[in-house]
């Protein structure tokens, strides 16, 4: 199953045990957190010297060490594996938006386990799940 970690506001997390998420779950990682009124995320990394990379970016130059993160680090259980498919996902109807790697959105969700019956095609059961449930107005 995938692993969601979530760094509490004020705290660091290092680089050990985010190195350990990503090799237990190796197929895609990103992170999300609160900015400027909205959900801001990054996705897509496939390896973890590219997911260090951005997010020791991220946290120097958008001081992430005092925000709350989420992270989640996946192992692909439905759809394909790609950057795309990597969470976090902004909470639209839109496919092609859930699949861009960085963006910002009002709300966003990370996913952990199965749901029976979804993600049957290319797109993940938390993707139809966005589309088809979360994004209804």
């Amino acid at each position: 199953m995938c692993i969601i970690a979530i760094k509490p506001e004020g705290q660091k997390v290092t680089k050990k045990i985010l190195e350990s998420c990503f090799e237990n779950n190796p197929d895609g990682a990103g992170f999300m957190f609160a900015f400027g009124g909205q959900v801001q995320y990054q996705k897509g990394f496939m390896t973890f010297p590219n997911f260090w990379d951005a997010w020791s970016e991220a946290r120097n130059e958008l001081g992430l060490n005092r925000r709350l993160v989420v992270f989640h680090f996946r192992v692909a259980t439905a759809g394909v594996v790609s950057p795309g498919q990597c969470h976090p996902f902004p909470i639209t109807g839109d496919i092609h938006q859930m699949q861009k790697t960085q963006g910002r959105c009002n709300m966003a969700i990370v996913h952990n386990g199965l749901l029976p019956g979804w993600g049957q095609g290319e797109a993940s059961d938390t993707m139809e799940l966005v589309r088809d449930v979360l994004s209804l107005p």
